[in-house]
């Protein structure tokens, strides 16, 4: 079996298996409503670590096959609201903001792969894991603990929520580029410009807005 059909399926697995848990958190009716869809949220951006040790260099259309089936799962779950548990998880304040990452994946694939602007791994990487990670937390801890609203900004996010963006951006920004923590000030300011977009898109759109965004802020700035 080759190395990057080999990738589809491990990253296949691991987004079934990402699904299948936010389906059983949200059946639990205790369980914050945000926390299984983040949950689901932070795990499809873990399909980064299979894509690169997989399926990058590889056959386009295979890169290109996950993000693709994933846009056309999450539109019948969205349309159909089935199963119902899982369509709960996944619905946010825009319902097709679950269909926005995956199609965020599909343009960053091709801004690497196919277009040449000089995009990278690592441009790649902070684009999918910065919205992952970053806002998937800047989200879990705005809505549960956040009090105070930015409310003259369309994203409408916590205080609480656009710091914890910020913090985590630059975590997995200086992983990225330095393999460890570092100071930086390219970093700080790539971190800074996450937090921004987060903050200033409307509610669902930051799916789409924030990887590509920051995957081409990075490119130029580091």
């Amino acid at each position: 079996m080759s190395h990057d059909i080999q990738g589809v399926l491990i990253s296949g697995a691991l987004v079934c298996g990402v699904l299948f848990f936010g389906w059983a958190l949200g059946k639990i009716n205790d369980l914050p409503h945000e926390f299984s869809r983040k949950f689901v949220h932070i795990g499809v951006s873990c399909f980064y670590f299979v894509y690169v040790q997989y399926l990058y260099l590889g056959s386009i259309w295979l890169e290109l096959a996950l993000p693709v089936a994933f846009i056309g799962a999450n539109l019948f779950i969205v349309i159909t609201g089935k199963p119902k548990a899982l369509a709960s998880a996944l619905e946010g304040s825009n319902r097709y903001g679950t269909v926005y990452y995956p199609l965020s994946l599909v343009i960053l694939v091709c801004c690497l792969r196919i277009l040449d602007i000089g995009m990278n791994i690592n441009d790649f990487g902070a684009g999918v894991l910065v919205m992952g990670f970053g806002d998937g937390f800047a989200g879990l801890f705005g809505s549960m603990l956040g009090k105070n609203r930015i409310t003259y900004l369309p994203g409408k996010k916590t205080w609480l929520g656009s710091g914890v963006m910020l913090v985590v951006s630059y975590l997995v920004i200086s992983l990225l580029y330095s393999g460890s923590l570092v100071l930086s000030l390219p970093y700080f300011i790539c971190a800074f410009f996450a937090a921004a977009v987060e903050a200033f898109t409307p509610k669902g759109l930051d799916n789409i807005t924030v990887p590509i965004l920051v995957a081409l802020f990075c490119m130029v700035v580091i």
